[in-house]
């Protein structure tokens, strides 16, 4: 097990890693985090603008940009000549494109399989990677085989390191995911895993059952280990909904409740309607800051690299094979042990926003009239999910550290604000994406 996710290798040249998206939401989350990782680390980010102020908000991180669109294949080329001599070690992949999911993930595998034949890593990764070598696990639907051999580690492959990200909504929502009573503090105190009478967490064991808007990339995600594991040491991560900074989808709290604050102010006091499938809010709203889930990925590529340097350095030892070995696996990065209620976000949003509690109604999904919802997705308020994270934990020793997103709600308004006000690319992505699922999801 990991004791920290500040680990090092024994390495002394630094490994280059390329996050694709590095403008975007998680992307630039991601980018930033292993900037702060320090000197294992050169970073590089690929944006699909070439305007100067997108260039320059890379740089100003000290994240080197790739300018190309992976949408565009006649331009990987061009993507590929700007990779340093050497090539990379590590590639996070971090895009999606809706409604056109498909197109996009064969666009994203097309690139990821010329960035991966053009130039070989200059680093090595782990005989363990998703290709099908001998000694390798294969990975199924949402988690994987759990096999405890002992195999001589005869040399390493020479795969990078390939980070795929889907997401926690390919496991669906859970109605049996709330608090079996209300409470006053709206967050949940206990160990891993939930004890009774709380629900049982998904796991990355659990069987996939997503909305049908994001059954492409429920089903095309798992498939990523078979249609690159010949090339990389391959990963898949499911994060949970995040919030922080331009807010992703927890946006909708801040862009509901203003808009109450705002009507209560010139028509009276009107009634906040909030979706509950409890009809009480007991809704796990389970929720993970941004820059947290951007660290686990640097806690992930860390471990790859440690036990790497571990098996060089074992190679006529006997390894054994168990949890551990990054390379061929699917992690949730979630907050589970700290997760919140709708009811307690909503008596938090009232208190910042100046709404009393009197005028919130909440009402079943089944019984809300044409027009009633105020909510622009369902996939936030009316999307109870409980995800367990102890895999990763285990793993890399990875915790998340920052305030829940009732505990400082008013610095993650602040700052969704702020980046509202200046625009740019994470938040038009999450508004986009948003305005998406509020288009074509089956509610």
């Amino acid at each position: 097990m990991a004791s920290s996710t500040t680990k090092t290798t024994t390495k002394t040249t630094p490994k280059t890693v390329l996050i694709t998206g590095a403008n975007g939401y998680i992307g630039n989350a991601v980018a930033r985090a292993f900037v702060r990782a320090g000197s294992d680390w050169l970073v590089y980010g690929l944006i699909r603008s070439a305007s100067s102020r997108a260039i320059s908000a890379l740089a100003a991180e000290e994240i080197t940009p790739i300018i190309g669109a992976i949408d565009d294949r006649s331009a990987h080329e061009a993507i590929i000549a700007q990779l340093p001599p050497r090539g990379v070690d590590v590639v996070i992949s971090t895009t999606e494109s809706w409604p056109d999911y498909e197109g996009h993930y064969h666009n994203v595998v097309a690139l990821l399989r010329l960035i991966a034949e053009s130039k070989p890593s200059s680093l090595t990764s782990l005989t363990t990677g998703g290709g099908g070598t001998d000694g390798s696990r294969i990975q199924v639907g949402g988690g994987n085989t759990k096999t405890k051999t002992k195999t001589k580690t005869k040399t390493k492959t020479g795969k990078p390191l390939l980070i795929f990200t889907s997401g926690c909504k390919d496991y669906g929502a859970d109605p049996t995911h709330l608090l079996s009573s209300s409470s006053s503090s709206g967050i949940i105190l206990h160990p891993h895993p939930h004890p009774h009478p709380h629900p049982h967490p998904h796991t990355e064991e659990t069987p996939l059952s997503s909305l049908s808007i994001l059954r492409p990339r429920t089903q095309l995600s798992s498939q990523i280990f078979d249609r690159l594991g010949d090339l990389y040491a391959t990963v898949l991560v499911r994060p949970i909904n995040l919030y922080g900074r331009s807010g992703s989808f927890f946006r909708e709290w801040f862009d509901v409740f203003s808009a109450a604050a705002a009507a209560a102010a010139t028509e009276g006091r009107q009634v906040l309607v909030v979706p509950s499938r409890s009809g009480e809010g007991r809704e796990i709203c389970q929720g993970l800051h941004v820059d947290d889930c951007a660290e686990a990925y640097v806690a992930l590529a860390t471990e790859h690299f440690v036990r790497d340097d571990k098996r060089e350095r074992e190679q006529e030892e006997e390894v054994e094979e168990g949890e551990g070995d990054v390379a061929g696996e699917a992690f949730n990065i979630s907050s589970q042990g700290r997760e919140e209620t709708v009811d307690g976000i909503v008596r938090a949003l009232c208190e910042e926003y100046g709404v009393g509690y009197e005028r919130v109604r909440y009402v079943k999904p089944e019984d809300l009239k044409d027009g009633e919802n105020p909510w622009p997705s369902q996939l936030v308020v009316d999307w109870p999910q409980l995800v367990g994270d102890g895999k990763l934990r285990r793993v890399t020793g990875w915790r998340d550290r920052r305030p829940l997103f009732k505990e400082a709600i008013g610095v993650y308004r602040r700052a969704y604000e702020a980046a509202k006000e200046e625009g740019g690319k994470g938040w038009e992505n999450a508004k986009k994406a948003e305005e998406t699922v509020k288009a074509l999801g089956d509610r």
